[in-house]
């Protein structure tokens, strides 16, 4: 069995995050290349662009959200929202819609609806949408009978790639308006492609960009069976076995080529990922990047020990009530050369952000000076780029 280190792994994960590219690519390139960025809070993919390529013009971004040119808003992976390119759009649809579709179908608003009880009123609210675009507001006052079941009837018409979400009054706005998606997105069709055929497409990229990666990461990433993932990784030829840290995990035999003949960078690598970033949610198992002593600070189990960093760590034993726990939602972190070292957050101060930030284990001093530099760049980015285009007025 081919075996990798950990500082192997971390380096050809900064590869695969294009912190190594000698020209960094645009925000396109990497919503195509990643498969989707985490957008639960709508700040998020944004930022995590920012984190790996610098500084770029955020509002033409805003303007292709809002528009449908090449990118795309898409409830993907676990079934939450997910900024993707639209080269990926059809695969994305056909992998992760049967999921979607069960989790919508049980809505206590439409589940005791008959299938053909379903289809008709899914045509009635759709047929709202022929003219363009509009929001849940408006759509309820056309069709008021049926306000409570917009929603989730919408929810389960972008499983069948029918719907998709349209424009935004601004870039941190949750009203949406929703639109057909062959109307909104100008010659597009959805292939005509099996779910198994995507799903085995899904997961074969998933390996390629996210490997090492384990049958579990694959099954909680795609919401799909144990068995499902076993069944795609044994069709494919070129996924082999590697050991990383005395466990078993699964790469493509091109990445391992690549991640064995890496050498480190000249200068430190030092990243500030925002709020639910794509990479550190593509895992269930965490242990390359973040040691067991600090994940009660960066996935905090309660909503009390989400700020500040600066606070005592979190009890690890905390009796957990509500949804929130270790395997949740993943605070903004600091990384260094591809390991957590730290947490930021953003902090209102008057019309302006701010960074605070707290290092929680001990990193050398030029590393210090680079991260203090690197949250000044985000408050510029944040207040010169994000500010300006999450404002109504």
């Amino acid at each position: 069995m081919n075996e990798l280190t950990i500082e192997q792994v971390r380096l050809n994960h900064l590869r695969k995050q294009h912190a190594l590219d000698k020209k960094r690519p645009d925000f396109y390139e990497i919503a195509k290349t990643q498969l989707g960025l985490h957008s639960t809070d709508y700040w998020t993919p944004y930022l995590s662009v920012w984190a790996r390529i610098g500084d770029y013009d955020a509002r033409t971004v805003f303007n292709s959200l809002n528009r449908g040119d090449r990118l795309l808003r898409l409830n993907a992976f676990r079934t939450t929202v997910h900024v993707v390119h639209i080269d990926n759009l059809s695969m994305l649809i056909h992998a992760t819609q049967s999921v979607f579709y069960r989790k919508i179908r049980q809505h206590p608003d439409i589940r005791h609806l008959s299938d053909n009880e379903l289809e008709s009123l899914k045509e009635t609210i759709l047929a709202t949408l022929e003219d363009g675009p509009k929001t849940m507001r408006e759509i309820k006052k056309l069709v008021p009978e049926h306000a409570r079941q917009i929603r989730p009837l919408f929810h389960l018409a972008a499983t069948s790639g029918e719907v998709i979400r349209a424009t935004a009054n601004h870039a941190r706005s949750s009203t949406t308006a929703y639109a057909l998606l062959e109307k909104w997105v100008e010659g597009f069709r959805l292939d005509d492609m099996s779910e198994d055929d995507a799903l085995d497409q899904v997961m074969h990229m998933y390996i390629d960009r996210f490997g090492p990666v384990s049958i579990n990461d694959m099954s909680w990433w795609l919401s799909t069976t144990k068995s499902r993932a076993k069944a795609a990784v044994e069709a494919f030829d070129d996924i082999v076995a590697v050991e990383m840290a005395g466990k078993s995990k699964l790469m493509t035999s091109s990445d391992i080529d690549h991640a064995a003949s890496l050498e480190p960078p000249s200068e430190p690598v030092i990243w500030l990922l925002p709020y639910e970033d794509h990479l550190p949610k593509a895992f269930i198992d965490r242990s390359w990047y973040l040691s067991d002593k600090m994940k009660s600070r960066v996935f905090p189990k309660l909503r009390e020990h989400y700020w500040p960093p600066k606070c005592p760590p979190p009890p690890t034993d905390v009796k957990v009530t509500g949804a929130t726990n270790a395997s949740g939602e993943i605070r903004p972190t600091i990384w260094t050369n591809g390991e957590i070292a730290g947490r930021w957050e953003l902090e209102k101060n008057g019309m302006e952000y701010r960074i605070s930030y707290s290092v929680f284990r001990k990193v050398h001093a030029k590393y210090g000076n680079m991260i203090s530099e690197r949250a000044r760049e985000l408050e510029d980015f944040v207040n010169t780029r994000l500010v300006p285009i999450s404002r109504t007025n």
